[in-house]
């Protein structure tokens, strides 16, 4: 077995050709992979000594700085031929260089699209009079259906506070926050997701204080445990328990477990609700005083949410175990259509996927049947 060890530690200009390696008699022991990979390594060592010798010579043209170049890429080679060695006495194989350093890629992107989102936390955002906001509040009016005309004036209902109210009081919240990107929406959700940040689907109707505080990630809205299409708002900073709520005159704890009430049949989608959920969950999870209220939370309503791989991509999900920690122990999943977001139990899936399968094998025993008896005739 002969392989050519090309020497890139040379430029162009000094390029040359590398005799064929032939494994030695006295390395019979060794596989055959590494008796060639330890032949490289002795002809490297004549390339060292040949180096150090070019220093030494005063005469020669070859700039210092090229010497020192072929050195570094020398021990880099070296480096590499040994690993390769233990690799195969260990009978080990490396997985390619490039698909693991997508991944790395595809993760590093996730990660920093969660971060850019909890950095928005602390950065004070400009308020915002653009055309585009102005489309995305009266989109969301008629497609929740909560505008009426008052004695006075015009009133919008919010689905928390169970209230008509003016409509300066009430604020078209982002469930996944403007100040986010598209590109950023597209690595936590995939690429449907990138055009969905002024979408009817990413927005509700809510009281101005409510929405200060949903904005800020210290309340959340959940699926319900007894009834899985209504939602319930649930209060995540134990802070903000015994803050008046100013509209309705009560503090925030007896808003906490409070029941959505929609006046049609339209809904956010599921997806932006739990990845906000999640982001709730990490920021108050930080704060001591809310880790027995976070611990319960997370027991109450893991299951509730179902699969996260129905929401996320699996590099955000990767990304957010960091933080939150989500484990999923039941086999429920979520399915997004065009009105709303539907349950159903993977279980049914499966035994779909098996009858398509047994429908298919009959179908090619019955071709290759049809096909025994025409070669017989």
């Amino acid at each position: 077995m002969s392989t050519n060890i090309p020497d890139r530690t040379k430029d162009e200009g000094h390029q040359k050709k590398t005799k064929a390696i032939e494994s030695s008699n006295d390395t019979t022991q060794w596989p055959v992979d590494a008796q060639v990979l330890r032949e490289a390594l002795r002809e490297m060592d004549e390339q060292q000594e040949r180096m150090e010798r070019m220093e030494l010579d005063t005469s020669t043209e070859i700039p210092m700085s090229e010497i020192q170049t072929r050195r570094r890429a020398w021990y880099r080679r070296k480096i590499a031929y040994i690993e390769a060695i233990q690799d195969t006495l260990l009978e080990r194989k490396r997985e390619p260089k490039s698909t693991k350093a997508e991944e790395e890629t595809r993760l590093k992107k996730a990660h920093q699209a969660h971060t850019d989102l909890m950095l928005q936390l602390y950065v004070k955002e400009k308020k915002r009079f653009s055309t585009e906001q102005t489309e995305f509040r009266n989109s969301l009016i008629d497609f929740y259906g909560v505008k009426r005309q008052g004695l006075d004036a015009e009133e919008i209902w919010c689905v928390v506070s169970h209230s008509w109210g003016n409509s300066n009081q009430r604020v078209a919240a982002h469930i996944m926050p403007a100040r986010l990107r598209d590109t950023q929406m597209k690595h936590i959700f995939g690429d449907e997701a990138s055009d969905e940040l002024f979408s009817v689907k990413n927005g509700l109707m809510l009281e101005r204080q409510i929405e200060s505080c949903f904005d800020n990630f210290q309340l959340a809205i959940v699926p319900c445990l007894g009834d899985q299409n209504s939602w319930e708002l649930r209060v995540l900073d134990k802070h903000l328990l015994k803050v008046v709520h100013h509209f309705t005159n009560t503090r925030f704890e007896k808003l906490h477990g409070k029941k959505l009430k929609f006046l049609n049949e339209n809904r956010p989608r599921k997806r932006y609700l739990y990845y906000h959920w999640l982001v709730c969950i990490s920021i108050a999870g930080q704060k001591k005083m809310n880790m027995p209220r976070i611990k319960d939370e997370k027991d109450r309503f893991t299951q509730c949410w179902g699969t996260p791989g129905r929401y996320l991509r699996e590099e955000m999900i990767a990304a957010l175990m960091g933080y939150v920690g989500h484990k999923i122990p039941t086999k429920k999943r979520l399915r997004q259509n065009k009105n709303e977001d539907s349950y159903e139990d993977e279980d049914e899936e499966e035994e779909e996927e098996e009858e398509e399968e047994e429908e298919e094998e009959e179908e090619e025993e019955e071709d290759s049947d049809e096909e025994e008896d025409g070669s017989q005739n």
